[in-house]
């Protein structure tokens, strides 16, 4: 019997619509949100991801901006933090150091603390969220992932020398981080954005060799970093709470 071609061709759009759904099978419901924290983004220094946290944006609670500033200041312990300004639902805190300091993003739907550092005057702050990793990652080929929908650059206004503008950091990282399998798993989900800070844990006397790079990736990722606790080192209690609510 001979085929319609018209059939035929409803039949290859049917299978190749199938095809593309069980592909993204797994991808997650919730939008998740991935944290990256990368060193040596000053040039000439080699560049590494230090830590990649997961989390699902889960329970909507919308704080007020009192709630926010409360919760930064509980991960200090203390500190005169004030909101500076917001892109999209990320909301960056700021403590500026005559001694000591800080800075903080924080995401307004949900409340939770997605990166936290101290700064401080002529010596080095560290990082206190995320304090681990959640997830591994690795570079499995040289191949980059389709550039983010969005991206947004948050400027630091600490003094930083102009080897290069932070749009050109923000332009160099993303390129190492898209050749990360995480990358690659949220560009598969769909469209993701990126909203990139340059985090100086010393001011004053800048030292621009400890600088770092956040970088906060949002959209639909697939396993096992849709959720799946797949830990690197031993995770924290915040973490997991993250994880499994």
């Amino acid at each position: 019997m001979r085929s319609h071609p018209a059939l035929f061709m409803l039949a290859l759009a049917a299978s190749i619509c199938l095809g593309a759904t069980s592909a993204l099978a797994d991808c997650s419901d919730d939008e998740m949100t991935a944290v990256f924290v990368v060193d040596g983004v000053y040039p000439g220094l080699v560049m590494s991801i230090s830590t990649l946290e997961m989390s699902p944006v889960t329970d909507i609670t919308s704080p007020s901006e009192e709630e926010m500033r409360d919760a930064v200041m509980e991960v200090f312990q203390g500190g005169i933090f004030s909101l500076h300004d917001c892109l999209g639902h990320y909301c960056f805190y700021y403590w500026s150091p005559s001694d000591y300091g800080g800075a903080a993003f924080i995401d307004d739907r949900t409340g939770d603390v997605l990166f936290a550092g101290r700064v401080i005057w002529s010596g080095q702050g560290d990082v206190l969220v995320p304090e681990t990793s959640s997830h591994e990652w690795s570079f499995p080929d040289e191949t980059l992932a389709p550039e983010p929908q969005q991206i947004d650059v948050y400027h630091n206004f600490e003094y930083w020398p102009e080897e290069e503008t932070e749009e050109e950091i923000t332009d160099r990282v993303l390129h190492h981080l898209r050749r990360t399998d995480v990358l690659k798993s949220f560009a598969e989900c769909g469209p993701y954005s990126v909203m990139s800070y340059l985090y100086l844990p010393t001011v004053g006397c800048v030292d621009p060799f400890v600088a770092k790079s956040v970088v906060i990736v949002s959209g639909h990722c697939d396993s096992p970093w849709n959720g799946e606790p797949v830990a690197v080192e031993p995770t924290s209690l915040s973490t997991m709470k993250q994880l499994f609510r």
